[in-house]
């Protein structure tokens, strides 16, 4: 019963029939050649889930295995359009959502589920920028370099040292541009620009700056400019006055 017109009432009136028998499973692939998906899944599985009845389906069309209605397309397990159709359709009747559940692969630890009236400690991901902060004995030292410069546009790079005795967890660099000097592309850090005022932002991987360090992962990027092009003569630091070199 491959066609459309007549596969989904043949299914629905067996399915009633035999619903309330838990012993029937249902053969859904007995070489309903020509049909396609659409009939397929509006037939016997529209009539089985809606009577929560087991069925069956073949992997293997014995006569061509690269078309028809099986599941594999060769002997290397390649899903065809009903393989991926019949799987996709599994998934949304046990999950509604078609997101296969994770497993926890061997090696891996299990996600802890706090108890009740507990409070887990959150722990930042990957991609969470540390909060800015200043403290006494924080001081920095920053040095500022044209790398290269062509017409209508320079970039530069950005040194910065914390020479104070605390560590800096989370930055901010600020600093102003005196001749109308726009951004266009930054790396190692989250760049803004309001009028001639540049903000940095450290991102995830270079948020610490020890006490006594220079920074690894200096922040650099393209800027446009015309007529002049001044360097910056002024950074602040989490709010605080940073040295130039």
């Amino acid at each position: 019963m491959p066609d459309l017109n007549h596969a989904p009432a043949f299914w629905t009136s067996v399915a009633t029939a035999f619903k309330s028998n838990p012993s029937v499973i249902f053969d859904l692939y007995n070489e309903p050649y020509p049909t396609s998906w659409s009939c397929w899944l509006n037939g016997a599985p529209a009539a089985n889930d809606a009577h929560s009845i087991s069925y069956l389906a073949w992997f293997w069309n014995p006569y061509n295995c690269a078309s028809g209605p099986s599941l594999i397309s060769d002997f290397s397990g390649a899903a065809t359009a009903y393989g991926i159709g019949y799987k996709a359709h599994l998934l949304a009747l046990y999950l509604g959502s078609g997101t296969p559940p994770t497993t926890p692969t061997v090696g891996t630890t299990p996600t802890v589920t706090p108890t009740t009236g507990t409070t887990p400690t959150p722990i930042p991901t990957k991609g969470v920028t540390p909060t800015s902060t200043s403290a006494a004995g924080t001081s920095c030292n920053v040095h500022y370099v044209v790398t290269s410069q062509w017409t209508g546009g320079f970039g530069a790079n950005i040194t910065m040292s914390n020479t104070g005795t605390t560590a800096i967890n989370g930055w901010t660099l600020q600093f102003s541009f005196a001749d109308g000097q726009t951004i266009t592309q930054g790396w190692n850090g989250t760049f803004s620009q309001t009028g001639s005022l540049v903000t940095i932002t450290n991102v995830s991987y270079n948020g610490t700056l020890a006490a006594g360090a220079t920074l690894s992962s200096n922040p650099g990027f393209n800027r446009a400019w015309s007529g002049s092009n001044a360097v910056p003569t002024s950074f602040k630091l989490n709010g605080i006055s940073c040295s130039t070199s």
